[in-house]
């Protein structure tokens, strides 16, 4: 039996590199200014002193074996916290790297909304993006509400990464169309929507026949706001 063809026949151009930047939000809370921060370079500081304490002591009595096995076992441990994100992203990498394929809805724009270079750094603003979900003709209200629902709580995500920039465009959604302004963290944001929540509610439903993706044809520097979070 032939595997049926995927809805949406694209080139895909979604490497690892554009994945993590969807997804880093590393500016917010850099690892030296956190708990988890502290958390991971304790246990490199731990394996420092047993290092130390191998080097002073080993020929006082010191089990050598313990102290490797605690060294290699804080470096262990720290490594993980500090990649933690990372080994993440890997790991689910695979399913991101064909999403389109994966919708119930054909999808349009979208290839060519991630394709600059430019958008992987922060900064780089689309002043203008806009993704208009086509209902069916007979669309129901409940499909609509939960689509409205859904797109209220991607709303308040996409308003913590607004304020952390020197950007004032707020972002809404209007009849079938949800606006504003997006850099790499915000279309993270918007994918996710989309190849999940969007998606699932098509699949229960089955009244969204296609979703349109515009955006400028340039991107804008906005600047950073450092904001103070003691």
């Amino acid at each position: 039996m032939m595997k049926p063809k995927p809805i949406n026949q694209v080139k895909h151009n979604n490497s690892f590199k554009l994945y993590y930047a969807m997804r880093d939000r590393g500016y917010s809370s850099p690892y030296y200014n956190t708990f988890l921060g502290f958390i991971a370079y304790a246990p490199l500081a731990l394996s420092l002193v047993c290092f130390l304490t191998f080097i002073t002591q080993n020929n006082r009595g010191v089990n050598t074996h313990n102290i490797i096995l605690v060294l290699l076992t804080c470096i262990i441990v720290s490594a993980l916290i500090l990649f933690r994100k990372q080994l993440i992203y890997i790991s689910n990498y695979k399913k991101f790297k064909n999403w389109e394929e994966q919708l119930s809805f054909k999808i349009e724009g979208s290839q060519r909304l991630l394709s600059k270079s430019e958008l992987l750094i922060w900064f780089n603003w689309y002043e203008y993006c806009s993704v208009k979900i086509n209902f069916s003709v007979n669309c129901s209200e409940e499909t609509k509400a939960l689509t409205t629902v859904a797109i209220s709580n991607i709303l308040k995500n996409i308003e913590d990464v607004v304020r952390n920039f020197k950007i004032y465009t707020s972002w809404k959604f209007e009849g079938n169309v949800l606006m504003g302004s997006a850099n790499i963290l915000i279309l993270g944001i918007i994918q996710r929507f989309i190849s999940n929540d969007l998606n699932k509610i098509n699949l229960l439903k089955g009244e969204i026949n296609s979703v349109e993706i515009i955006a400028s044809k340039t991107l804008t520097h906005i600047e950073h706001i450092y904001i103070n979070r003691d």
